[in-house]
């Protein structure tokens, strides 16, 4: 089983709290899948903290353990996809969001 994460928010407030809870779930996972858009999300955090070293030294050390799931031709025409089936329901997403939506079916398969 794949695990693809997408939720740089959480994963920094577990980081910053030292916090385990995430444990399980990476765990139990044969591989994590972290989109490079969130990879993305997770420097531009890190590049602001006070705590910059120590954030990018645990970044440095989580990704030797993660597949980096990149945009493709695929992943373009699932984002296309994607955008128009939200613009006809009147349900727009930040763009950042509908990328990962993208690649995330991609990088489970």
């Amino acid at each position: 089983m794949k695990t693809t994460i997408d939720i740089p928010d959480e994963l920094l407030r577990l980081a910053k709290a030292r916090d385990r809870s995430i444990e399980p779930v990476m765990r139990s996972a044969n591989e994590i899948v972290i989109p490079v858009i969130v990879l993305g999300g997770f420097e531009y955090g890190i590049r602001q903290s006070r705590h910059y070293r120590r954030y990018a030294d645990w970044l440095d050390a989580s990704l030797d353990s993660v597949e980096i799931a990149m945009i493709d031709r695929e992943v373009a025409h699932a984002y296309g996809a994607v955008r128009l089936e939200l613009k006809k329901a009147g349900t727009l997403i930040p763009i950042n969001d509908a990328w990962i939506a993208a690649i995330a079916p991609e990088a489970t398969a």
